[in-house]
C-alpha cells in the first residue's frame, strides 16, 4: 500500500510542478508597450550669424501642443525657464536655447543659436544745441556714425516733432549742406534728428537751437538829396532788425559807389555823429553805407546826397580894436582863417567905409 500511495502521489508532485512551470512561462510573456515619444528639437529663425541690425526671433516646434522654454544667457532652458509666446526683439550679442516639453513625452534635445550684432551708430555733432542759426544762411550739418551703411534721412524738428525734411536719403559722408529756414515762424525750439535708412539707427541734437530772421539794415540819413557841408556835424541814422546780434556796425562813405572814406570802425546805437569830411574833392555822388559786423548785412543811402566845401571864415585878431596906432609907424594886422583861399585883400575903412586898400 504505502508502495502503491507513493506512487499516485509522485504524478500529483510532478503534475503540480509542471503546472506551476506553465504559469511562470506565461508570466513572462506580457503585452509589448511602445517606447515614449520625445518632442521635436525647436527651430530658431534666422539662423546664428552678425547682424547690423536689430531683429526678431521666432521659435517653433513640430510637435503639437509642445510647450517652448528658452533662455538668453546660454543657460541650458529648463522647465522655470521663460515660455516662448512671441517673436523675440534682440539687438545685443546673446546666446539663445530653446527647448520643448509635452505631457506623456520626453523633452526634446536643446535648440541653440549664437547672434552677434555690429550695429550702426548715429551721432549729431552740429547744430547740436544752443546755436543760433540764421534764415538763409549756408549751413553745415555735420555727425558720426560707426557702420552706417545706409544713406541717412535728415528731419528738422520743433518742439520735439519733425517739421520738414531736410534730405530724404543724404549720402552718408558726415556732412550736408543747407540754406537754413525755418518752420511757421518759430525762431526756438529746433533739433536735427538723423535717421540711417537700412538699420532705422537715428540720433538727435543733444539740446534745442535757434533760428532767427536775417539782419537787415536801412539808413534813415541821410535818405539822399541833403546838402551836407564840411566840418558841420552831421547825425548818420539807421534801423537794423533780425539776426543783427550785438548791432556793431562800419560805416562807409562812398562816391559814385565806390567807398573812399571809413566813417566809423565799431558803430553802435543806431546814430553816429559825423564830423563831415568830404573825399578828396566835395559835390555831389555821395552816399552812406552801414554795414552789420556779425552777419555782414549793409544798408545804402537811398539816394545820393551832396557835400559842399565849408565858407570862407575868417576872424581878425589885431588890430581888434581900440588901439592907438600912430601914422607912419609899422603895424601888423593878424587873421585867422579856415575854407578859404591862400590870399587875402586888406582894406582899411573909416565910418564902415573902405577909404583905402592896403593889401590888393
Amino acid at each position: 500500500m504505502s508502495d502503491g500511495q507513493s506512487m499516485i502521489r509522485a504524478p500529483i508532485i510532478a503534475a503540480g510542478f509542471a503546472l506551476l512551470l506553465l504559469f511562470i512561462a506565461c508570466g513572462d510573456e506580457e503585452p509589448t508597450r511602445p517606447p515614449t515619444p520625445r518632442c521635436a528639437t525647436p527651430t530658431i529663425e534666422p539662423a546664428s550669424g552678425t547682424y547690423t541690425a536689430p531683429i526678431r526671433l521666432t521659435i517653433e516646434c513640430a510637435t503639437d501642443g509642445a510647450t517652448i522654454r528658452y533662455s538668453a544667457d546660454g543657460s541650458d532652458p529648463a522647465e522655470t525657464s521663460l515660455v516662448y509666446l512671441q517673436p523675440i526683439s534682440i539687438s545685443a550679442d546673446a546666446v539663445i536655447k530653446a527647448r520643448a516639453w509635452k505631457e506623456g513625452h520626453i523633452p526634446s534635445e536643446i535648440a541653440s543659436a549664437s547672434f552677434h550684432f555690429s550695429l550702426c551708430s548715429l551721432a549729431v555733432e552740429s547744430p547740436n544745441g544752443g546755436e543760433t542759426l540764421t534764415e538763409g544762411e549756408v549751413d553745415t550739418i555735420r555727425w558720426t556714425g560707426t557702420i552706417c551703411p545706409g544713406a541717412i534721412r535728415i528731419e528738422l524738428l520743433r518742439d520735439g516733432a519733425a517739421c520738414d525734411t531736410l534730405a530724404v536719403a543724404a549720402p552718408n559722408v558726415g556732412a550736408f549742406e543747407w540754406t537754413v529756414r525755418g518752420c511757421g515762424g518759430r525762431f526756438d525750439g529746433y533739433a536735427i534728428r538723423l535717421t540711417e535708412t537700412l538699420s532705422g539707427a537715428f540720433d538727435e541734437s543733444d539740446e534745442p537751437f535757434s533760428i532767427a530772421a536775417p539782419c537787415v539794415v536801412e539808413i534813415v540819413a541821410p535818405a539822399g538829396g541833403e546838402t551836407w557841408t564840411e566840418g558841420s556835424l552831421q547825425a548818420i541814422l539807421w534801423n537794423a532788425a533780425g539776426d543783427c546780434r550785438d548791432g556793431v556796425v562800419i560805416i562807409d562813405l562812398l562816391r559814385d559807389d565806390l567807398p573812399c572814406r571809413r566813417i566809423a570802425e565799431n558803430a553802435s546805437g543806431g546814430r553816429f555823429d559825423w564830423t563831415v569830411a568830404g573825399c578828396p574833392d566835395a559835390g555831389a555822388g555821395y552816399r552812406v553805407r552801414v554795414t552789420d559786423l556779425a552777419s555782414g548785412a549793409s544798408a545804402l543811402s537811398p539816394s545820393e546826397f551832396q557835400i559842399a566845401a565849408s565858407p570862407c571864415a575868417i576872424g581878425l585878431t589885431s588890430p581888434a580894436g581900440g588901439e592907438f596906432w600912430q601914422e607912419g609907424s609899422e603895424r601888423t594886422i593878424a587873421w585867422s582863417a579856415s575854407g578859404c583861399g591862400d590870399f587875402m585883400r586888406i582894406d582899411l575903412l573909416l565910418d564902415g567905409a573902405v577909404c583905402e586898400t592896403i593889401e590888393a
